[in-house]
């Protein structure tokens, strides 16, 4: 799918609406997945049929560049406090996760049950980009296309 920012932006709104309208439920792991992390990857230009590849290294989720790992996702349900590790205490592992990444190449690191995401980057561990809303997606979009697939 190729779209314009603009109609991105659109369709990450729509994909926000799917969240409110379902918000109480209790997504588990694997419906986090299907129902709103595959579709925000859709929406940032991957081919999930090409480009996803699942259970990777203990990594949920790992997105391939041109057959290269790039982007590892740690992806939680809805009910799991995922990722301030400021306020709340650290409820994953960000340790394991990069070193889980850094094992098999990978240049980006994603922690996230959709209401809530930090992308890091592997190679340092360094926090890049933080959003701890849905509507963060749009608000901050150009810290979000550090996800989009890169123009090759």
């Amino acid at each position: 799918m190729s779209l314009d920012e603009k109609s991105r932006i659109e369709k990450i709104r729509e994909l926000n609406n799917k969240w409110f309208a379902t918000r109480a439920k209790d997504h588990d792991e694997e419906s986090v997945i299907e129902n709103f992390i595959c579709p925000l990857l859709e929406i940032l230009g991957w081919n999930l049929s090409r480009d996803l590849k699942r259970e990777v290294n203990r990594i949920d989720c790992v997105l391939y560049l041109e057959n290269k790992p790039y982007i590892g996702i740690e992806a939680k349900s809805f009910s799991h406090g995922v990722i301030d590790e400021n306020k709340r205490g650290v409820i994953f592992n960000k340790d394991r996760l990069i070193k889980n990444c850094r094992e098999i190449c990978i240049t980006w690191a994603v922690i996230t049950r959709y209401i809530e995401t930090i992308v890091y980057r592997v190679d340092n561990g360094e926090k890049v980009a933080s959003f701890t809303h849905p509507n963060e997606y749009v608000e901050k979009f150009k810290e979000l296309k550090i996800l989009q697939k890169p123009s090759i």
